[in-house]
């Protein structure tokens, strides 16, 4: 799965929600990849929010184990 890395619309700190728009994920998705703790976390409060560039990085770690 590739995602559009080149839109400038993305902001480069997101909620949950937009983190899982961005990787074309449902919520229920996006919140299995946490639990396997694939996706690092900011905690803000009880906020928690995730960079796009950590994202990318992360979904390219994951293609690669794939293709091995």
């Amino acid at each position: 799965m590739k995602t559009n890395t080149t839109n400038t619309n993305t902001p480069e700190i997101m909620t949950r929600r937009e983190a899982a728009n961005y990787l074309r994920l449902s919520d229920r998705g996006f919140r299995r990849f946490l639990e396997q703790k694939l996706f690092p976390e900011i905690s803000v409060g009880r906020k928690r929010l995730y960079r796009k560039s950590a994202l990318d990085r992360a979904l390219a770690k994951l293609e690669t184990c794939e293709a091995a």
